[in-house]
């Protein structure tokens, strides 16, 4: 019912999203295409228009994540804090399993993926293998940051 009547009040909203998702959607950066469904954008239209109304609760699915395959990182710049050893939060790597559950999960709704945060993704011995996965799941652009 509340669906309902979001969706009404929100028709040109929703028009305009639709309008704009139309024609191939490319990443602002690299010009790739991404992969479209309707699902990605019923739960895009969801998530905006939440966003919209301000409500202290979602109903959508992330469209966009950021994952740290590591917090580990071999560098010591020197305004960085996990370079300085000041995120006070114990070092590790994630698992190749942890990234399937996450990517079964919301992969249906993304847009993008980025394998990257305050640590060097390439430290994680498994990180060929969470591209792959992700690759092989259709979820475009991935993007890794070093």
């Amino acid at each position: 019912m509340f669906l309902k009547l979001l969706l009404v009040k929100n028709m040109n909203c929703i028009k305009r999203l639709i309008e704009k998702f139309k024609y191939p959607i490319r990443h602002p950066e690299t010009g790739l295409k991404r992969q479209f469904s309707l699902k990605k954008l019923v739960n895009l239209i969801l998530v905006r228009i939440q966003l919209k109304l301000r409500v202290s609760y979602v109903i959508g699915y992330p469209h966009f994540i950021l994952i740290e395959p590591t917090n580990i990182c071999n560098l010591r710049c020197p305004l960085c804090p996990t370079g300085r050893g000041e995120k006070g939060r114990s070092k590790g790597k994630m698992s190749l399993d942890k990234f399937k559950r996450i990517i079964d999960e919301i992969g249906d709704y993304l847009y993008d993926i980025e394998l990257d945060n305050w640590g060097e993704p390439l430290l994680n011995k498994d990180i060929f293998e969470l591209i792959r996965y992700a690759n092989e799941k259709k979820y475009s652009p991935l993007s890794v940051v070093t």
